[in-house]
């Protein structure tokens, strides 16, 4: 599950938006495309509003011009929307009161007091503690959609001893993707990976444990016939620490990229 961020009231509404298609001669749905493309960037990167997207690959996905899709981003920053790959302004729409690790430690903050003033941390009516109620001083529950995960980092699915959950971990290691992209670069003109890095360790290992060997294996070769994700269209983001992140990974696993 990707982060969740905050779909603002009065945004299918925002006469900005509507400046924004008219200043760049699109239709406003593409902009609010747009928009909602840099916002989730934003949310992903979580970094105080900065975005980082690809035009060219936007393109590609709408069928578009990319200079089209360069002219909206153009009107944003013009109507202030956005500064120097920024969103301006998102802190007054995103609140870390959101973020249900800061949920959490209000939670265990309220626990710590009820205990120090001498209160018993359950109501005294509750019933036998059982396992579920026990653990409840290191997370809060999940059960209530009020306290789902807002977002699924490249270790919140590793077990704690750091092995990898899937049925297929004791098969496909890390170490295997790498061999196997490396096999894969040169017959298409991408670089090798040269070192398994600590980071590129943790997300294969992600991805190992929510995907099968047959998703790899069709991964790969959805990037091999694809003549968007080969380059042969002008686009050369598909590497090898691209095509592993997980948005990507699933949507070429999809066919989003066939030609």
């Amino acid at each position: 599950m990707s982060r969740w961020f905050r779909h603002y009231a009065g945004m299918m509404r925002d006469d900005k938006l509507v400046s924004a298609a008219i200043k760049s001669k699109q239709t406003i749905e593409r902009v609010v495309w747009v928009w909602g493309a840099i916002l989730e960037s934003a949310s992903e990167i979580d970094d105080d509003g900065r975005y980082e997207i690809d035009t060219a690959e936007m393109a590609w996905f709408l069928r578009a011009d990319q200079g089209d899709l360069d002219a909206i981003e153009d009107a944003l920053h013009a109507l202030g929307r956005v500064h120097e790959g920024r969103v301006t302004r998102w802190g007054l729409r995103q609140f870390q009161s959101d973020r249900s690790a800061e949920r959490q430690r209000r939670y265990r903050e309220r626990n710590k007091t009820a205990d120090h003033s001498g209160q018993a941390s359950t109501p005294a009516n509750s019933g036998p503690v059982t396992e579920e109620t026990s653990r409840n001083d290191e997370v809060t529950s999940q059960s209530r959609h009020g306290d789902a995960p807002e977002t699924e980092t490249e270790t919140d699915i590793l077990e704690p001893n750091g092995s990898c959950a899937s049925h297929d971990a004791n098969q496909l290691k890390p170490e295997h993707v790498v061999e196997s992209w490396n096999d894969l670069a040169p017959t298409i003109g991408k670089p090798m990976v040269r070192d398994l890095t600590p980071e590129r360790r943790v997300r294969l290992k992600a991805r190992i444990a929510g995907y099968s060997i047959d998703d790899f294996n069709n991964v790969l070769a959805g990037i091999s016939r694809s003549a968007f994700l080969r380059g042969d269209t002008g686009w050369h983001g598909c590497t090898f620490d691209w095509f592993t992140k997980k948005a990507n990974f699933q949507k070429i696993l999809e066919g989003n990229y066939d030609n």
